[in-house]
């Protein structure tokens, strides 16, 4: 009994959330699904999703929002190409909207 509660706590330790990072950047474009932004020193992004909530405050891809500073949360993902290569994926969780 004392081992699997033991492998229990170990599989549910495992499964943790993605970190969530913060960004502060103007967007300049969203082009091939893709949107992009670029912060203070000239570093772009790219982001691949936006969730839904995020997107029903700011929708980025109709281009309304060119040129506009946002806070951005988002997560990085790692997900597998064709290949069985690993890669990371930029999602946008939400937006605030600077002055």
């Amino acid at each position: 009994m004392k081992a699997l509660f033991i492998a229990m706590f170990v599989g549910f330790s495992l499964v943790q959330e993605p970190e969530v990072f913060t960004l502060e950047a103007t967007f300049i474009e969203y082009e091939d699904e893709t949107f992009y932004f670029e912060d203070k020193d000239e570093k772009q992004y790219a982001f691949s999703s936006q969730n839904e909530v995020s997107k029903n405050q700011f929708d980025l891809t109709k281009g309304d929002f060119a040129n506009k500073k946002f806070k951005i949360k988002y997560v990085v993902e790692t997900e597998m190409d064709d290949d069985d290569e690993e890669y990371e994926v930029f999602k946008i969780i939400s937006l605030e909207l600077l002055k």
